[in-house]
């Protein structure tokens, strides 16, 4: 029954109860629509939800070009493992997402020399799109239940900096504009985000002082 309505069609079972199995299924995904989408989401609808909040938050200036380009990379290697398979798409369900998937996936990229760096920056990505996942109904689980939060591997940050003659040297190398955008970076001490913010109404005329968008 759909909406108080008899509605028949087959289950393509032949076994007595898995038609019964299916049936139930059937009328609670119609009483229920929130958990039907539970059900059939996919891994890559998760993702696909990540990519457009952050395009969103792009155009809003809240997040950098840059940042989207970021995620839709890392996202790029959560489908290729988790959803490919014999070179075609093979979607994997939400509601399938177990820890062990997670650790057979940092396992996989382990083996195709990722480093650690890399592998938590796509865990990170998988986690985003969990969250936003469950806030839109299409998944039911706990990113911290299939996600391991104590991955985080030892970063150390180089302390080697340019040398003036070097700096010189690079931006030989550079067509104009990506020179003048390392020098911004360098000159105001701005990163990523905050270069690519930055306007030319963010610099004062007698170049004493730059306004940087940012925290």
């Amino acid at each position: 029954y759909e909406n108080g309505v008899r509605v028949q069609r087959t289950t393509r079972c032949h076994d007595r109860k898995a038609a019964e199995t299916v049936a139930r299924q059937w009328e609670r995904d119609a009483a229920d629509p929130d958990h039907a989408a539970a059900r059939t989401a996919a891994l890559t609808d998760a993702l696909q939800l990540l990519l457009n909040t952050r395009a969103e938050q792009a155009v809003a200036g809240r997040r950098s070009a840059h940042t989207v380009e970021f995620y839709r990379e890392k996202a790029g290697h959560l489908v290729r493992v988790f959803e490919t398979e014999g070179g075609a798409y093979r979607p994997f369900l939400l509601a399938c997402l177990q820890p062990r998937d997670v650790d057979r996936y940092i396992s996989q990229r382990r083996a195709e020399g990722a480093g650690e760096n890399t592998i938590y920056k796509e865990l990170v990505t998988l986690r985003s799109s969990l969250k936003l996942a469950r806030r839109a109904g299409l998944w039911r689980g706990e990113p911290d239940a299939v996600c391991p939060v104590a991955f985080a591997p030892e970063y150390r940050p180089r302390k080697r900096a340019l040398s003036p003659d070097e700096l010189q040297l690079l931006l030989g190398q550079l067509p104009a504009d990506r020179a003048a955008w390392v020098s911004f970076a360098v000159a105001a001490g701005a990163n990523l985000s905050e270069t690519t913010r930055a306007r030319r109404s963010d610099i004062a005329s007698d170049f004493s002082r730059v306004h940087i968008h940012g925290t």
